[in-house]
């Protein structure tokens, strides 16, 4: 019973292994979060969010309406990635934020790193 057990762990995070690498939406936000954190990532992967919410809820409505019950997985699947990248557009976004407040603390100056008043030598 425990062969059995372990055979399924490993071939459980072989699939999570596969599907993190070569799932579509995976490898958007791992080329996101490669790039430096900039403004147009986060507004391409919260307006991409909000897109595929409204996609999950025209199919959970055509599913009530009478539409076969396997498009189920479609709105789960349309709604978990919808919230993956509108929570990954929040973390982009606060990355920048982060990104721009380091330098003006580390150098005590403005926006180009130059402290004003302070003569150098």
């Amino acid at each position: 019973m425990l062969l059995v057990f372990v055979l399924g762990v490993r071939l459980a995070a072989a699939a999570r292994g596969y599907l993190a690498r070569y799932a579509p939406s995976n490898v958007v936000i791992d080329h996101a979060r490669a790039a430096q954190p900039q403004w147009r990532w986060a507004a391409a992967l919260g307006a991409l969010g909000v897109v595929l919410l409204v996609v999950s809820r025209l199919f959970a409505a055509a599913v009530e309406a009478g539409a076969p019950p396997w498009l189920n997985v479609v709105v789960l699947v349309t709604g978990w990635d919808g919230l993956k990248f509108g929570w990954h557009a929040v973390g982009i976004a606060m990355r920048r934020v982060v990104a721009r407040l380091r330098p003006r603390a580390a150098t005590g100056g403005g926006p180009d790193g130059v402290t004003s008043g302070a003569a150098t030598l």
